[in-house]
């Protein structure tokens, strides 16, 4: 309802906006914001970039097309963007951990891992950029490093599910089958459903010779 009262009552006076004053970037920028709040990521991605060519970058209107053009999985124009953000606003974790997630999908990984790690160290509290770069440190092999990440990202946010499946996958790989234990047997409490848990619960209980134990984890994973 909300929504369609904004569409209704809000578009309208904005699009006039854009009319009446079209050389001045500000009303193409409230109509990308506007845009955005719809879900209408290309012509949020549209306005944004008018707004872009109409005066000098802030750091808050090339966010705002990167985040558009994330959405609209066009990651490599969503780096550039969001890394003109962060050099204009360094102090801002949430455009560093953006710009990692941008990275991180057209395979950057180095590159995401040091966005996250500026995220980290401008608000260590991001339970998320974390989560993702543990995920880019295990991928490395940089397992020790990986394996302090989950932790910490578990030690932010207790009920995250993944952390706690892909710390226990990385104590399985090395097998330290006792440490993926409690671990798998806590995700199954926040989600019962969960086919990774049971699956790698299934696994540990084969490595530990509780065959009973796998047959019925296993059989819940299928």
């Amino acid at each position: 309802r909300s929504m369609e009262l904004f569409t209704k009552h809000v578009m309208p006076v904005l699009r006039e906006a854009v009319e009446k004053i079209p050389d001045s970037a500000e009303p193409h920028f409230n109509l990308g914001l506007a845009y955005s709040r719809l879900d209408r990521p290309a012509e949020a991605a549209a306005a944004f970039a008018r707004s872009l060519e109409l005066a000098p970058p802030t750091p808050e209107r090339c966010f705002a097309l990167g985040i558009a053009l994330r959405a609209l999985r066009r990651d490599p124009e969503a780096v550039v963007q969001l890394q003109s953000a962060t050099q204009q606003a360094p102090d801002r974790p949430d455009y560093f951990f953006h710009l990692g997630e941008a990275r991180r999908a057209t395979g950057d990984f180095a590159g995401a891992l040091e966005a996250f790690g500026v995220a980290i160290d401008l608000d260590s509290s991001r339970a998320d950029a974390q989560f993702y770069r543990s995920d880019l440190l295990a991928r490395s092999d940089r397992l020790a490093e990986a394996e302090a990440g989950y932790r910490r990202t578990l030690a932010l946010a207790p009920r995250h599910l993944q952390a706690r499946l892909d710390l226990a996958k990385l104590y399985t790989q090395q097998q330290r089958h006792r440490e993926a234990l409690p671990l798998l047997r806590q995700a199954l409490e926040l989600d019962p459903r969960s086919a990774g848990a049971h699956y790698l619960l299934g696994q540990v209980y084969t490595q530990t010779g509780q065959t009973q134990q796998a047959e019925a984890e296993l059989a819940a994973f299928r």
